[in-house]
């Protein structure tokens, strides 16, 4: 099996087992404030990583050879392009709808009196922990089949 589909179903398995951890410490409304940090989190981490990559891309397409000229030359800390760049990064329309679902879960559950935050943050730790770690064993896995080959 394909380690994308490892990560996947390892994943999904995180999420049940800590929602229903959840279960028993809060009843479904722990469950609901679980899946809603979980869930919009996940959205975020997808979103910053997808904008990020596509950003790297394109800046790497730019490259220019460097001039001998341009490296002795002292460079302002300050750059106009760079703060675009910043802003390009960081206003992605997915980043900002990922932030939106965020925002908007928060608000449904604190406008029906069942936002409990403990559940919400564990959902926000549990996935932000389980995405570095699989990321983590799936680097690991490809450096490992790149040595072999």
């Amino acid at each position: 099996m394909n380690c994308k589909y490892r990560c996947l179903i390892i994943f999904i398995l995180m999420n049940i087992f800590f929602g229903i951890c959840c279960i028993f410490l809060w009843g479904k409304i722990g469950l609901i404030n679980f899946e809603s940090g979980f869930l919009s989190f996940l959205a975020v981490i997808y979103s910053t990583y997808f904008s990020l990559k596509r950003k790297i891309k394109k800046e790497l397409s730019n490259i220019q050879p460097i001039d001998e000229e341009d490296t002795n030359k002292p460079k302002s800390k300050f750059s106009f392009s760079n703060v675009i760049l910043g802003l390009q990064v960081s206003m992605g329309i997915f980043r900002l709808c990922s932030y939106l679902i965020l925002l908007l879960l928060l608000l449904f559950l604190m406008s029906k009196k069942i936002f409990l935050a403990i559940p919400y943050i564990i959902g926000v730790i549990i996935c932000l922990n389980v995405v570095v770690v699989l990321k983590y064993l799936s680097q690991k896995y490809h450096d490992k089949k790149s040595n072999h080959k």
